[in-house]
């Protein structure tokens, strides 16, 4: 059983009844005027001020007149401003939450006294505090991390170890800072 198409062929004879297509005819136009009329089109025109097909003035239902004057642009500025005053006041929350026991996370060192700069922050050489974070999946005592921070802080180990002899015993729970003194290399 053969499969009809879709849509029915044309038949060799009704190609031949088939109306030709026409083919552009060519104006009977001297060549003179045919290149005078592609030379003005070639020349460019100058720029003619129109308004764009759609603008802010014909969305709001505005006069037109609008557009052109300054108070339009003192209108956009007032939308601007009063737009950031309602994303301050729908976002910006309440007061920021002040910590007063120190970053969160951190493992305290009671070597370390407050106000004692964090390393990189500090001149090099100076007293400074490390901070290293435990990424082993298991609790770790902070003497673990001492030949890490001698690599970090480019110090020697037992310059570490003596800085911080109270904490070495202290555990680091996984993902928790342990902070380390780096003592003062001046003297």
């Amino acid at each position: 059983m053969s499969e009809q198409p879709r849509f029915p062929m044309p038949n060799s004879s009704d190609l031949n009844n088939m109306p030709a297509a026409h083919a552009p005819t060519i104006p009977d136009e001297p060549k003179e005027e045919v290149a005078r009329a592609w030379a003005e089109d070639a020349k460019p025109k100058a720029a003619e001020k129109t308004m764009p097909d759609s603008n802010v003035v014909e969305d709001l239902r505005l006069p037109v007149s609008l557009l052109k004057t300054k108070v339009f642009i003192a209108m956009m500025i007032g939308i601007f401003v009063v737009g950031i005053l309602f994303g301050a006041a729908l976002f910006g929350g309440g007061k920021q939450a002040v910590v007063s026991q120190g970053l969160s996370g951190v493992v305290e060192n009671p070597d370390a006294e407050k106000g004692l700069r964090r390393c990189g922050y500090a001149p090099r050489g100076e007293r400074c505090v490390l901070y290293v974070m435990n990424n082993i999946r298991k609790e770790i005592k902070a003497q673990e991390l001492f030949k890490l921070v001698s690599q970090l802080a480019s110090v020697s180990e037992f310059l570490i170890q003596t800085a911080n002899v109270g904490y070495a015993s202290t555990i680091i729970r996984p993902g928790y800072f342990a902070q380390f003194v780096i003592p003062d290399l001046k003297n």
